[in-house]
């Protein structure tokens, strides 16, 4: 199939990731193509040379635009200049990983079928642009995890969603025979994501935290972060995934702290996938992600709860943390979800063309 992907314009699409999403399409793009695929990639400017990719935007993240109304206005005039030019393409397949509305309003028009994945909980401006999208039969829904499915179900009760979980590459993430006592934590330094209750909890169970990630709010770090690091605090940085995944594999356990509800929860699976049981709090989908074979969650921001978690956690099995991701949540299955869905739509369009061009 040729295949296009939409990548939203926040970030380029590089290592080290921004966070899940940049990971993930980075990872589908890469897949697709293996498996035969002819594959475009449509992101910012400064993606990794090595995916088949088109700079059709300005990062919007660097500060380059003088307010959030630049931006937003900006973003519109390049999704709608991207949907007209993929009006007149022969693409088989659209896949959108893009967050903006103007795709999924534009759908109907594209002579392809498009498919849109829910990477987030339901915001004001994606969910107008579902509600518009419910008219275009060309146009099919993707939820990461059930409990996003749920969220957008509740906004928009007709919207017909298909689970396709996300999925991490377990040649990449993989165990180590001998795993340190220490914890980690890794993924977008913010405060939705808690990093210092990360810190806090880890003190109270009195074990070793490394912290590893893009620091996106500096204020955050150097307010909340910075003064906690020392000897039993570590910051390794914003790493490249196969340094990440070597670290993640020789830690103990991985405390996830979400201040948000986790559409899917990437770390958690990747974590898994590595041997690493996980501590965390009960939010988003980490409850679907995680066993009690594989995880113990605790009430959300709930630090002294937390801090007993950890060593619970870290009695836990890494061959069952392994057999949970490789079962589950592997890239191979992924893309086997996707490509049957893929296969299935360019298959209906293709029927509905040949019935209508019959005599």
């Amino acid at each position: 199939m040729k295949i296009a992907v939409i990548s939203h314009s926040h970030y380029p699409i590089q290592e080290p990731f921004a966070g899940g999403l940049e990971a993930h399409t980075s990872s589908l793009t890469r897949q697709l193509q293996r498996a035969g695929h002819h594959v475009t990639l449509y992101s910012a400017v400064g993606t990794d040379e090595t995916l088949p990719f088109v700079p059709f935007f300005r990062p919007t993240e660097v500060g380059l635009f003088k307010s959030d109304a630049n931006i937003a206005d900006y973003r519109e005039e390049r999704y709608t200049a991207l949907m007209q030019l993929l009006q007149h393409s022969d693409y088989d397949l659209i896949h959108n990983n893009s967050l903006n509305y103007i795709p999924l309003q534009m759908a109907g028009s594209l002579p392809m079928p498009m498919v849109t994945v829910l990477h987030t909980p339901p915001f004001p401006s994606l969910v107008e642009g579902f509600r518009a999208s419910l008219a275009a039969q060309n146009h099919h829904v993707i939820g990461v995890s059930k409990t996003v499915v749920r969220a957008w179900q509740r906004e928009i009760p007709e919207l017909n969603v298909t689970l396709v979980y996300n999925g991490v590459d377990t040649t990449i993430w993989l165990p180590l025979r001998q795993q340190a006592r220490h914890a980690i934590w890794f993924g977008r330094i913010t405060p939705e994501k808690g990093t210092h209750l990360a810190i806090q909890a880890a003190r109270l169970a009195n074990v070793q935290l490394k912290i590893c990630g893009p620091i996106h709010d500096s204020d955050y770090f150097a307010e909340q972060i910075e003064p906690w690091l020392g000897q039993d605090v570590a910051y390794l940085g914003s790493l490249n995934t196969v340094t990440l995944a070597d670290e993640v594999a020789r830690a103990s356990v991985f405390i996830c702290t979400p201040c948000w509800d986790e559409p899917f929860g990437l770390v958690a699976a990747e974590a898994l996938a590595s041997g690493t049981p996980v501590a965390g709090f009960r939010r988003g989908a980490l409850s679907e992600i995680l066993t009690p074979e594989t995880g113990v969650l605790v009430a959300q921001n709930d630090v002294e709860g937390l801090a007993k978690a950890i060593p619970q956690a870290q009695q836990l099995c890494p061959q069952a943390c392994r057999r949970r991701a490789t079962e589950l949540f592997s890239v191979d299955t992924m893309l086997r979800n996707y490509t049957h869905l893929y296969q299935r739509l360019v298959g209906d369009r293709i029927s509905v063309s040949a019935l209508s061009s019959a005599p």
